[in-house]
């Protein structure tokens, strides 16, 4: 089984920490050492932007159902011609 692992950064940019005006930017930190910038979705007072959770969640998903879809097509033969 594989391990999966990332960490989070944020850091508070303002003298107060208000529910209506706190800084929702932070950055996603994988081992590889990849960083993407994110931040809480609009409709929550994000950074339009940047990426939040939500859309990254979507986009491994998509990306998980994808490459499952190829691997079963290339196991079962259904095609095998150039990727385009």
């Amino acid at each position: 089984m594989s391990a999966h692992k990332a960490s989070i950064q944020w850091k508070r940019d303002t003298e107060d920490f208000n529910i209506k005006t706190y800084n929702r930017d932070h950055e996603v930190h994988f081992e590889n050492g990849v960083v993407i910038p994110a931040s809480a979705a609009v409709d929550f007072n994000g950074n339009s932007q940047l990426n939040n959770p939500e859309d990254l969640f979507v986009a491994s998903v998509m990306g998980c159902h994808m490459l499952t879809f190829f691997g079963s097509c290339l196991n079962q033969k259904i095609y095998s011609g150039p990727l385009h």
